[in-house]
């Protein structure tokens, strides 16, 4: 893989921005500011991201993605809706994780399959699973604070995070 051309595919609606329902293509949510911190950081770092969305299926359905980015601070990002061989990972609300060759999914991405992407202050772990009258048809994460529950998790991810600092 040729690393100037991999890139990081960045879900819109339930990952980037505000979601609860398609209202239009011209309506797009607030930012979700962790997101909107982490997308910044990596375009900082000279990876290269794409907007990665249903949105851009339709052909009224890109430009106002576009504007939502520049309005946000995110400039000129390529906004599509499909993924290609140089894609290394995909942040998304909706994604499962499957092991490779395996079709076994992973249940805890977060805590067992630590992104290749870089985290940024990772504070919190979502792990449990719960039902939610708003998301009937996934497993929604809810925000388990590994510093008060888990402390294993924290000082692993700690561990993790240190074994890739550059100094």
């Amino acid at each position: 893989m040729d690393k100037q051309k991999s890139w990081i595919g960045v879900d819109l609606d339930g990952t980037l921005a505000h979601y609860t329902r398609f209202r239009g293509y011209d309506h797009i949510g607030k930012p979700i500011p962790i997101m909107l911190y982490r997308v910044r950081k990596w375009i900082e770092k000279g990876l290269r991201v794409k907007i990665v969305t249903a949105r851009a299926s339709h052909p009224d359905g890109i430009a106002p993605v576009q504007a939502w980015l520049k309005k946000y601070g995110l400039g000129e990002l390529e906004v599509t809706n499909a993924k290609d061989f140089d894609m290394i990972e995909l942040w998304d609300d909706r994604a499962v994780k499957v092991m490779a060759n395996t079709g076994n999914p992973i249940i805890y991405p977060s805590v067992l399959g630590l992104p290749q992407a870089p985290l940024v202050e990772f504070d919190e772990v979502y792990l449990s699973k719960s039902n939610s009258d708003r998301t009937p048809a996934y497993i929604r994460g809810e925000k388990l604070t590994p510093q008060k529950r888990l402390p294993w998790i924290f000082r692993m991810i700690n561990k993790w995070l240190a074994s890739r600092k550059k100094d």
